[in-house]
């Protein structure tokens, strides 16, 4: 099993370059998970956590959620829920909307945040 820091990065780099469509969550679900499984990584998808918690994509015990828009106040707090949990060793938000780099972990576990349109640039 891989240091969850070091896949954490790894799925970032992969998302980041990805052209990944954003008119819906689906498509990007889509493309991300496409992605990750060229680049030899297995992935999940809607991966049941707890009773009322389900994530987007998991590698491993990275869970990769994807936000198209929604507000960093219900997205940070869903973030939070997850990396409470055991199954969850790092996260990777992918995201359009901005999020602060700095940020590098949440409730002690790692943590990126990536931009769904670096792709395209």
């Amino acid at each position: 099993m891989t240091h969850p820091a070091i896949l954490t990065a790894r799925i970032a780099r992969v998302i980041e370059g990805t052209r990944v469509n954003i008119t819906n969550e689906r498509l990007a679900h889509d493309a991300i998970a496409a992605a990750l499984a060229r680049d030899g990584l297995e992935v999940r998808r809607e991966v049941v956590l707890t009773d009322k918690e389900r994530i987007d994509i998991m590698v491993e015990g990275v869970g990769i959620e994807v936000k198209v828009q929604h507000s960093k106040r219900k997205i940070f707090a869903q973030l939070t829920r997850y990396a409470k949990l055991e199954a969850v060793t790092a996260l990777v938000l992918a995201t359009g909307r901005a999020w602060p780099t700095s940020m590098r972990e949440i409730e002690g576990k790692p943590f990126r945040s990536v931009s769904l349109s670096r792709g395209w640039l």
